[in-house]
């Protein structure tokens, strides 16, 4: 079999920092086709970084090109053909695991996240596939990326308690219609102040009447309960660099925790152990609160953590018994 995979790159949006696309590749070599492909990206025609991808597993996956020196090559997270990005990553600086050594093809979203570059840029993708005999399918597509940062937070029919991975600040109404589809199926938005909660429902309340939505905040959203898919609001901002990269908050970014009640946003656009992003309030604290919105349940993890990963656009509600600060540890 001389027959190369056929492969398939498709551009299906574009934001601020980011480029969602599909990508497929299918072999006619008896179904075998080598489950590692390669994605190499360039910013202006330079090329920064290249993928080396393991779909194996079919997880849902989040891969860095982060360069540990500090220099930052961007993100990359695919999901599988029936799943969304969201709870399941699997995290490395390498590539995902894989469980299978072979596939007969693979059809599945990724996006592709550069806001490390500021400004509006040319961005290259170039795909390459090859079979178990050595014949290699490639595509490529150019798109041009306005400057920010984008990251997807997936939402589930029911209540939804979600943060921004961003430094951002933005009114109420912003961040629904930043869903990737109508945003009329966000029904309400639940902010939580030291005076009450605050309620915005869309085209009903005055987004000025109602906090901001800002990082380092938790806030319930209640995706229409009679939807039946799962749709993804890419969270827009300024990555929470630390300042010896020369770009982002200074450093450290921190938030205040009153005592009392707290709904706490993650901020970091990388998953962290539970214990290593509230390290810096160990003392204040019992328990962590997290909401399952697949499930619609509440669980939690004591001061320690045990082994519990945060992931981008979680939240939190944590009882605070004294006033404290959380030192946002450096994500990478």
């Amino acid at each position: 079999d001389v027959t190369p995979p056929v492969v398939q790159l498709t551009v299906e949006d574009v934001f601020q920092g980011a480029i969602m696309f599909t990508v497929s590749s299918s072999d006619s070599l008896s179904g075998l086709t080598d489950t590692l492909f390669e994605l190499d990206v360039y910013v202006d025609g330079v090329m920064i970084t290249s993928f080396t991808i393991d779909l194996g597993s079919f997880d849902p996956a989040i891969i860095t090109g982060i360069d540990h020196t500090g220099t930052a090559t961007g993100f990359l997270a695919w999901e599988d053909l029936i799943g969304f990005i969201g709870d399941e990553y699997a995290y490395s600086y390498g590539s995902a695991m894989g469980i299978s050594p072979f596939l007969a093809a693979f059809n599945g979203h990724m996006i592709l996240f550069l806001g490390y570059y500021p400004g509006i840029h040319d961005i290259t993708i170039e795909v390459s596939d090859d079979d178990i005999a050595g014949n290699v399918g490639f595509d490529s597509a150019t798109n041009t990326v306005p400057a920010g940062a984008t990251m997807p937070v997936k939402l589930y029919p029911g209540w939804n308690l979600v943060s921004n991975p961003m430094v951002n600040s933005v009114g109420v109404d912003t961040m629904v219609n930043w869903l990737r589809m109508n945003s009329s199926v966000i029904t309400a938005v639940y902010i939580y102040t030291p005076s009450g909660w605050a309620t915005y429902i869309p085209g009903v309340t005055d987004p000025a009447s109602v906090p901001s939505f800002e990082d380092g905040m938790a806030v319930w959203v209640m995706y229409d309960s009679s939807a039946t898919d799962m749709p993804v609001v890419m969270m827009q901002g300024v990555l929470p660099f630390t300042s010896s990269s020369g770009s982002g908050p200074p450093e450290p970014l921190t938030y205040d925790i009153p005592a009392g009640e707290n709904y706490v946003g993650f901020t970091s656009p990388t998953p962290m152990p539970l214990d290593t992003y509230l390290g810096s309030v160990w003392d204040i604290y019992e328990f962590a609160y997290f909401f399952n919105a697949e499930t619609q349940t509440w669980f939690a993890y004591d001061i320690w953590g045990r082994g519990y990963i945060v992931m981008p656009g979680d939240g939190m509600w944590i009882f605070a018994y004294d006033n404290s600060v959380l030192i946002v540890p450096a994500w990478w």
